[in-house]
């Protein structure tokens, strides 16, 4: 596949993203309702393991179809998190030092990205 077939409007490929994006931003209003109506360890481990579901069978994802499904809900759950981070941070260390406890929190993931890297 050339580098021009990915941007050809014909070809469609830009659904996915549009997609993507729209489960994204939806699932992160229905996280955050969620957490402040239902249990919220439960509502975070829900994602949690719909994330690990849905990597693991990456692997089985062969079709066109089945690849943006997957893909869609790889932003479902990415938007859920970025809803519940915050507020499971606010919830646990409380709001006196919620900017520097939330900082931490996302420097970590940015470091675990880096040292488990695979492309050494």
């Amino acid at each position: 596949m050339r580098q021009n077939d990915l941007v050809n409007p014909r070809r469609g490929y830009y659904l996915i993203i549009l997609f993507a994006v729209i489960f994204n931003t939806s699932s992160r209003l229905a996280a955050g309702y969620l957490f402040d109506k239902c249990r919220r360890m439960s509502i975070l481990l829900m994602v949690f393991l719909l994330q690990a579901f849905n990597l693991m069978l990456f692997v089985n994802y062969v079709t066109p179809i089945l690849l943006a499904s997957g893909t869609v809900f790889t932003g479902l759950c990415y938007g859920a998190f970025f809803a519940l981070f915050p507020l499971a941070t606010a919830v646990f260390f409380g709001v006196t030092n919620f900017g520097i406890n939330y900082g931490l929190i996302f420097l970590a993931w940015g470091f675990v990205g880096m040292i488990l890297n695979n492309d050494s």
